[in-house]
This record gives C-alpha cells, sequence and structure tokens, in this order.
C-alpha cells in the first residue's frame, strides 16, 4: 500500500515543478514507485510494534506517516538518480529531509512522540510479565575500563595500567 504518489515524491526532488531535468524527478515512475515501497516497508516494519500497520489508506492516512514516506522515498530516488556522486554537503535537502524523517521515526518507535489517530495494538495488562521494552539509551553505557578491568583509550589494562598482575 503506498501513502504517496510518484507526482509528489516528484515534486519535492525537483528543483523547480516544471523542470525535471537532471533532477531524481526525471526517474520513472517504476523507479519512484520502487523507493516508495521501499520506504513504506521500512515505516511500516519500524512501527509495528507501536501500531496497527498499514495504516489506513490517504487521504485518512496519518500526515506524519505520509510525510515521513514521503521524505525517505524523495531520499532513495535521489541514491537512485545520484548513483556513485556523493553529497557534497550535510545541508543537502534531500539529506536534511531523510535524516528529519529517520529522527522522527525513531522517535516514534520508541515512544517518545505518539502518532495521532493511529490504531495501536490492544496492549497486556499491566504486570502481566508481556511487553515490549523500550531502551532510547544508544550506545555504551558501561564499558570494562570503567570497572578497572580491560584497556582503557589510551591502550593500557587495568587501573593503573598494571593490571592484571
Amino acid at each position: 500500500m503506498a501513502y504517496v504518489t510518484a507526482n509528489e515524491v516528484r515534486s519535492i526532488v525537483a528543483r523547480d515543478e516544471g523542470e525535471h531535468e537532471n533532477t531524481a524527478a526525471s526517474l520513472t515512475d517504476e523507479q519512484i514507485e520502487e523507493a516508495i515501497d521501499s520506504a513504506t516497508n521500512e515505516v511500516e516494519a519500524r512501527l509495528a510494534g507501536q501500531y496497527i500497520v498499514p495504516f489506513s489508506q490517504p487521504p485518512q492516512s496519518p500526515p506524519l506517516i505520509v510525510e515521513i514516506v514521503r521524505d525517505i522515498a524523495a531520499f532513495l530516488a535521489d541514491l537512485t538518480f545520484r548513483q556513485d556522486v556523493d553529497y557534497t554537503s550535510g545541508n543537502e535537502p534531500m539529506l536534511l529531509r531523510y535524516q528529519r524523517a529517520l529522527d522522527l521515526l525513531q522517535r516514534l518507535e520508541t515512544g517518545a512522540i505518539t502518532l495521532p489517530g493511529a490504531d495501536t495494538p490492544d496492549l497486556p495488562s499491566a504486570g502481566s510479565g508481556v511487553g515490549r521494552p523500550i531502551n532510547p539509551y544508544e550506545g555504551d553505557m558501561f564499558t570494562m575500563p570503567d570497572f578497572g578491568i580491560g584497556y582503557d583509550r589510551w591502550g593500557r589494562t587495568g587501573v593503573n595500567g598494571n593490571w592484571p598482575r
């Protein structure tokens, strides 16, 4: 199920509305629809634990889902168009849209923000021992050198570089 159309994706990848040459908007409908399908699958897979997917068909689809799918699909279409040409700056519009979409998706996935109007699955009652824990922390909270074992950031072992004895 598609939440956006190829023309909606084209409208944000083209620099000018009527000028599609030398942009990802010049891709075929099939290429853009492939990017839309990929974006849709990613969004639904990541949000399946929090919401009932697929979401409603447009125009009843949650507007935020439409934005996220559109922006991810536009980025994927742009990658197809660019092939092996890197972005020259972190301020590229497609890259910024993509980063924003991923940030929103991650926040929806962890429950940091909610999706108004979306159906949520029936959750087990409190204390049933069943549920999906959400850890918003990414990275290593503690490492071995924090406890005086293993290597520190300078490659020394133990607390003072003397361990093990």
